[in-house]
């Protein structure tokens, strides 16, 4: 196990606002997330009731949100 060297005052001060930081981040991950799963199981559906324009609609969200997820 390392051993760190003590932390300041500052740096517990830069670490908190890291951490708040990454912490509203991963919360807006997780939301697009989430979204994406009901948007793929809405294509889902539609390939399966044969609804190409919902298929496009929310195929064209689906793709255009992992295009942001994962640039």
């Amino acid at each position: 196990m390392k051993c760190f060297a003590p932390l300041s005052p500052r740096d517990m001060h830069e670490v908190h606002q890291l951490t708040y930081t990454l912490e509203n981040a991963l919360e807006k991950l997780q939301d697009e997330v989430n979204t994406l799963v009901d948007v793929l199981e809405e294509v889902h559906v539609a390939s399966e009731t044969s609804d190409p324009e919902t298929v496009k609609r929310q195929g064209a969200v689906y793709l255009h949100t992992m295009g942001i997820l994962i640039p």
